[in-house]
């Protein structure tokens, strides 16, 4: 596999019918509701496919580990820049680039 694109949507906002990330202060209901997006791109999306394309000891499973590219439009690049600010302790090892 060359390359993949993982595209999560946000968390809906009723009112306005936007979907968005609890990036910054500016994007309705994952903001007021405390959504944990970090959580959900670094432990659910991320790591749940990542560990679906191999295990430990298939050709490709290094690879794929150390090769992810974080990027967003609007909302989504705020998203994708937190996980950039990480410190280095708290960044997830796959992340390569934002």
């Amino acid at each position: 596999i060359n390359s993949i694109i993982l595209a999560p949507q946000g968390t809906l906002t009723p009112s306005t019918k936007n979907l968005g990330w609890n990036a910054i202060h500016c994007c309705g209901d994952p903001v007021i509701n405390e959504i944990d997006d970090m959580d959900f791109i670094m432990n659910g999306v991320v790591e749940v496919f990542l560990n679906t394309l191999g295990k430990p000891g298939d050709e490709n499973y290094n690879v794929q580990k150390s090769n992810v590219i974080a990027t967003g439009f609007s909302n989504g690049g705020f998203m994708s820049s937190l996980l950039g600010l990480l410190s280095a302790d708290d960044r997830p090892s796959w992340l390569v680039g934002i």
